[in-house]
């Protein structure tokens, strides 16, 4: 036992522990928390192993993570007992029997003689002391009387109130670190879906995307509702940083996509001697496109948001974002044989068909309508009002430390011939030259009324 507590009594262990959470803080920042696994085979390679292995990609949930956490908490809790309760001994060590033993633990003390006798100078310190708002404890025994005064003592227990806030505090993390959870929801414009561990519904009205004029996102909103027995309970827009809150539940903006079963493409088709309008028609992807008058048939069999061909001659995306949107077309006429070929939105003049017959048939994709899908994180913290009110008793307990310094005065009257001697100390942690001024007028008080 006593190896147990030398051990979690040590502030090198807590220095330890300490840097520990600390650097564990710092990966689960840099990490991406609670996304799919496929998220970080893309992200990191070969490092997604070691991530996915080690629980990094839910580091706060982790059980060495909280595994910190518990320890760090034992440790907080063997070095404040063991700094309390002697603090306590020395609390209730209050009775004016005490005085004189007492007396050599004040940093400032002083001796004066006043005129008058032993009764008089008695009241006149009690009066004093009172003045001062200090509470006051005295015994008389014989000539001498003996005087405890104090105020402002729950300030030498600001130290303790801070690691209990602290201990709140690291309890809020572990309980949120066993009971939270996170789950990404994909929701389509007018979409309900059910929140995992609730029993309520949520559903995406609509969503908004704002984009700079390079093309990068700029924004992107969700306009959600709260649905419980078919009401909806609340509705309000998200964004990044600016979540939804709803019976313990928080959803978060977490990122969007492109919703390609419901995104469609506008083709202009010019025929060669048609005098008509060209023709304008709507496809969407994997969809087939007939006209009968003509027999006219295409399909639109791929969509590549951002178009590039790397060096090895492959086409790909550079990214999700439509900024050089392109679409391989397939089809067949009488006139025209086969054809297929790649369009691009951004150059709809582009020559990227191939004909088997050539017919001067021309086609080009003149407008693309994308709709998406909004990607919102439903969480629940249960540890978080924990947490806030662990907080607040931190608060308290550094204004405790640092702003309502405890004050103890000793004083021990002696009465001879007429006289009575005054022996005053003071005791006191911080703010010591205030402490001692405060004895000093003390002293001239008791001098001036004598």
């Amino acid at each position: 036992m006593k190896n147990f507590i030398q051990l979690f009594s040590s502030i090198k262990l807590a220095l330890f522990l300490i840097i520990l959470i600390i650097l564990a803080c710092i990966l689960g920042t840099l990490i991406p928390q609670h996304r799919e696994t496929e998220f970080y085979q893309t992200k990191y390679g070969g490092l997604a192993g070691p991530i996915l292995a080690l629980h990094l990609s839910r580091l706060y949930s982790s059980w060495w993570f909280i595994g910190l956490l518990f320890l760090f908490s034992l440790n907080l809790i063997v070095c404040t007992l063991k700094r309390f309760f002697p603090k306590l001994r020395r609390f209730q060590k209050t009775h004016p029997s005490f005085v004189p033993v007492r007396m050599a633990q004040c940093f400032f003390s002083e001796t004066c003689e006043v005129k008058g006798s032993l009764d008089n100078t008695s009241s006149l310190v009690r009066r004093e002391l009172k003045n001062r708002h200090f509470r006051i404890r005295y015994k008389q025994e014989d000539d001498t009387v003996f005087f405890s005064a104090r105020k402002k003592i729950s300030g030498r227990f600001g130290a303790e109130v801070v690691h209990l806030g602290l201990l709140i505090i690291l309890a809020g993390g572990i309980i949120s670190g066993i009971s939270g959870f996170s789950s990404n929801l994909i929701l389509k414009e007018n979409q309900t879906a059910p929140v995992p561990k609730a029993n309520f519904k949520i559903r995406l009205d609509s969503f908004q995307t704002e984009f700079y004029p390079d093309g990068s996102p700029k924004d992107w909103k969700s306009t959600l509702s709260i649905i419980r027995n078919e009401q909806v309970e609340l509705q309000k827009t998200i964004e990044v940083n600016h979540p939804l809150s709803y019976d313990g539940f928080v959803f978060y903006q977490n990122s969007y996509g492109w919703d390609w079963d419901r995104s469609y493409f506008i083709l202009t088709i010019d025929k060669p001697g048609d005098k008509k309008d060209p023709l304008k028609i709507r496809v969407r992807r994997d969809e087939t496109y007939h006209e009968k008058s003509s027999g006219l048939t295409l399909s639109l069999s791929y969509f590549v948001p951002d178009f590039v061909i790397d060096q090895q001659n492959r086409i790909q995306s550079r990214s999700n974002l439509p900024r050089n949107p392109a679409v391989y077309i397939q089809g067949e006429g009488e006139k025209e044989g086969r054809f297929s070929g790649w369009l691009f939105a951004r150059f709809p003049d582009f020559k990227g068909m191939h004909f088997s017959k050539e017919t001067g048939l021309n086609i080009r994709l003149t407008d693309l309508f994308l709709s998406h899908y909004s990607v919102i994180q439903a969480a629940r913290d249960p540890g978080v009002n924990t947490v806030w009110v662990g907080c607040g008793i931190v608060m308290a307990g550094l204004l405790l430390a640092f702003y309502w310094p405890a004050r103890e005065i000793l004083i021990i009257l002696a009465s001879k011939e007429g006289r009575t001697t005054v022996t005053a100390g003071m005791i006191a942690s911080k703010q010591k030259d205030a402490a001692a001024k405060q004895l000093k007028d003390l002293i001239s008080s008791l001098r001036s009324n004598t």
